[in-house]
């Protein structure tokens, strides 16, 4: 049993390792959009990683050492949704980026329309007075 706990330990220190590289790679610089999803697919195949380790390493250990094994199972975990979302942040930008770029190109490509008028009376509170409107918004404009 005790070598099988050094060979989760060794796995836990080689992931620990695995994230420290990903994260340094995250703190570069300009990094495309492919690269970023990339990251976000390791840092998650990490998370199933780490998840199935712990896992296994809580089921051979006694009750005083599955304590500690949890507390770094949350401490890893954390660390890894952390970086998940510094992922996400910079995809979010990357894309709001790729959004702007591409509404420029579409300006020029406004029509008008023109929808006929509909009678709305007065809110009366009754929800079938909406489910009309809305039916005959529906035929008005399809």
């Amino acid at each position: 049993m005790a070598a099988i706990m050094k060979d989760f330990l060794a796995k836990i220190r080689a992931q620990k390792a695995v994230i420290t590289i990903l994260k340094q790679k995250l703190s570069e610089k300009n990094l495309s959009l492919s690269e970023l999803e990339v990251l976000r697919t390791k840092f998650k195949n990490l998370q199933d990683e780490f998840i199935s380790i712990f896992d296994s390493i809580i089921n051979i250990s006694d009750e005083v050492n599955v304590e500690k094994v949890i507390d770094e199972k949350d401490e890893i975990n954390a660390i890894i949704i952390d970086v998940e979302f510094d992922v996400n942040i910079k995809l979010s930008k990357f894309n709001l980026n790729m959004v702007k770029g591409s509404t420029v190109n579409c300006v020029s490509e406004n029509s008008v329309v023109r929808l006929p008028k509909i009678s709305l009376h007065s809110f009366v509170e009754e929800m079938y007075a909406w489910f009309s409107f809305k039916d005959i918004f529906k035929a008005s404009i399809d």
